[in-house]
């Protein structure tokens, strides 16, 4: 496949999912403003509290077997049945773990509410089962379009759903069903869409084969959920649920669109690289390239949120979640370096160095879990600084990593990146010093800021001669 082929598909690729992760996480956002001016910070908090075991069961399910199926190019439909029906028997086990561990978690927690909870929560487990060998054949094609438009769907009909019942007094039921309801929905339109079937047909060789690559994947995963979950876990014990619930609802804000961008970018490009990835020199210059297009765009967007954070919070949640905005506020921080320190993990894994993503995701971790451990007992704002110095430090280690892998020098790496972390930290400072003469009521300031921001991004990218900047305004001329 030629360069030019590689670029079309990526850049349809980019184009499909980010209508799916974007647009269907702003979606989900939409419902998530109205459903917290129909319920308390509590509620959120008790179904966070969920959250966590399900992400961590769902790691255990897939087993790293999205990744090696869409980076391995010699399965047949024998390979892909085995591991469908793997899937799904793992998937009911661990389903009935969790059942009859529900009481031991509603005590852990002294809240004997989350025993039902939990038992339909997590069936959504079983659920999500079904769409792993289909979302992987479907990435492995490129073809995002089906799974932008399943999501959106899903997220639509889920949220409806979920409104309508809180609006009636159902309370965390709501937010419960409201997950479960979304993984059906998903699940169902994208059987509907693909043309893929399970053979009648099961054997313990193809995944002997393939858990020799995915092994690696899962741990790193699930070190990558414990983690990442864990101040959530540990607030919910030694906090109060109305304080998680805070807490839940300003990583939400944050993770939402730090999430919809990173996995465009990282879900497109795995699949790109993979077909060159026998290729050094158009996988190096590919890979700075995007690295550089989306650290430039993702970490002043959330610059710009954390400026814009007063006015985000009080428009959208209320006046019920004041509290949240200085989360929020930080913890924007931690999404706009997420660029750095997730897409290397890609070269890894394309590379097919899965002992080698292992072992980085472990000092990553360590280096998180430290961070959280020393900082949690202080305060939640002294734990979200911990959070941005760990996602930076990780972020160092995975471009050290690339290095290594592909030759291609971090100090290439850094000079890639510097002109937009100095526009971002350029524009915080001038905001900085200005905030206080911006009162002119919410909107005027939120119209304000972005009319400003864009302002001095601009003039910024164009002083710097910031290299996407002057490549986009050469295509524009055109």
């Amino acid at each position: 496949m030629s360069q030019n082929d590689i670029g079309k598909l990526t850049l349809i690729g980019v184009g499909w999912s980010f209508v799916e992760k974007f647009i269907g996480y702003f979606i989900q956002f939409l419902f998530t403003i109205l459903l917290a001016r129909l319920l308390v910070p509590e509620d959120f908090g008790l179904v966070g509290l969920l959250v966590v075991f399900t992400a961590v069961s769902q790691v255990f399910i897939d087993s790293g077997f999205t990744q090696t199926l869409i980076q391995n190019k010699s399965l047949d439909n024998k390979d892909y049945s085995s591991v469908f029906y793997f899937n799904v028997v793992i998937a009911v086990f661990i389903y009935l773990v969790l059942f009859f561990l529900a009481p031991y978690i509603a005590d852990y927690y002294k809240d004997e509410r989350l025993i039902d909870i939990a038992r339909v929560s997590f069936i959504t487990l079983i659920v999500n089962s079904f769409s792993i060998v289909p979302n992987a054949i479907i990435q492995k094609e490129m073809d995002f379009k089906i799974l932008a438009k399943r999501t959106l769907i899903a997220n639509i009909l889920a949220g409806i759903v979920a409104v309508f019942f809180a609006f009636y007094g159902a309370g965390v039921w709501s937010l419960a069903l409201q997950i479960l309801l979304s993984s059906i929905f998903k699940t169902l339109l994208l059987w509907f869409s693909i043309k893929w079937r399970p053979l009648r047909y099961f054997s313990l060789e193809p995944i002997k084969i393939l858990y020799k690559f995915s092994l690696n994947i899962m741990f790193s995963s699930l070190l990558d959920t414990l983690v990442s979950n864990a101040p959530v876990l540990i607030i919910g014990k030694y906090y109060n649920k109305t304080t998680l619930g805070y807490f839940s609802q300003s990583y939400n804000l944050q993770s939402i669109p730090s999430n919809a961008l990173v996995a465009v970018i990282r879900n497109v490009t795995f699949s790109a690289m993979s077909k060159i990835q026998d290729d050094d020199n158009r996988l190096n210059g590919y890979f700075l390239e995007t690295q550089n297009i989306a650290f430039y765009i993702i970490f002043n967007s959330f610059v710009f949120l954390s400026i814009s954070s007063n006015e985000f919070v009080r428009l959208l949640l209320g006046s019920n979640w004041i509290q949240t905005i200085e989360y929020f506020k930080y913890l924007c921080f931690v999404g706009a370096f997420l660029p750095v320190y997730n897409l290397g993990m890609n070269i890894l894994l394309v590379k097919k160095k899965g002992r080698d993503y292992l072992v980085t995701n472990i000092y990553k971790r360590i280096v998180t879990i430290v961070l959280v451990l020393s900082t949690i007992t202080f305060s939640i704002r002294i734990l979200i600084f911990g959070q941005i110095a760990a996602v930076i430090i990780n972020s160092f280690i995975t471009m050290y990593m690339t290095q290594k892998t592909i030759s291609l020098s971090m100090l290439n790496q850094l000079k890639g990146l510097y002109k937009s972390f100095l526009i971002g930290v350029l524009i915080y400072m001038f905001f900085f010093f200005i905030e206080k003469y911006i009162s002119f009521g919410l909107i005027v300031n939120l119209i304000l800021k972005v009319f400003l921001f864009l302002i001095l991004f601009l003039l910024l990218s164009h002083l710097t001669k910031h290299t996407v900047f002057t490549t986009f305004l050469k295509k524009v001329k055109r």
